[in-house]
């Protein structure tokens, strides 16, 4: 059976970040909210196309996804989107996500969260994670980071996967990784 990842990608500019008292002020230059668009990414079968160096694969990946995030695909569907939103509305935006979303194997987002500890009735917010819930997916990897430190969720369907052995094989994986990038 083929695998097919869903990556939703934010494709706003990195150098359109402001702070908040930036962003506050009447003339502000940043914009606020997220341009949204998404591309699909095949998952290579473990027995199709053995890992001998897993560093080699992460590199691999990121660079498809990069060489992907870069098409003009990328910017047409974030367009397509923006146009869709202004003549049908968000829940029609909604709809077609859904009915492309139905068609992958697992989901992956990432996010560029804030720089700057948040504060929610000045009480100081030390850590806080996000997940996309109502999707039919039975695998959802959400990425985000906060004040510079990465934030990885996993949310699975119940009994689709055994959590103890999901955690050693990503703690494994992590080593295996590290090792591999110390010796490079």
């Amino acid at each position: 059976m083929k695998s097919t990842a869903m990556a939703i990608l934010n494709t706003r500019k990195v150098r359109d970040y402001r702070t908040v008292q930036d962003m506050l002020k009447t003339n502000a230059k940043g914009v606020w909210g997220n341009n949204i668009s998404y591309l699909h990414v095949s998952v290579p079968k473990l027995q199709d196309n053995p890992i001998s160096n897993p560093l080699q694969f992460v590199k691999k990946a990121h660079k498809s996804i990069k060489r992907k995030r870069n098409s003009v695909a990328t910017i047409l569907i974030e367009k397509l989107l923006r146009m869709e939103h202004k003549l049908k509305g968000s829940e029609e935006v909604a709809k077609n996500i859904h009915r492309t979303v139905r068609n992958s194997s697992l989901l992956i987002s990432n996010m560029v969260g804030p720089i700057e500890q948040m504060a929610w009735a000045n009480h100081p917010i030390k850590d806080f994670f996000f997940t996309l819930c109502g999707l039919p997916q039975s695998l959802i990897v959400t990425i985000m980071s906060y004040m510079g430190m990465l934030r990885v969720t996993i949310r699975t369907e119940e009994g689709f996967i055994d959590d103890q052995k999901l955690v050693w094989n990503l703690n494994k994986a992590f080593e295996t990784i590290l090792h591999e990038a110390q010796i490079m």
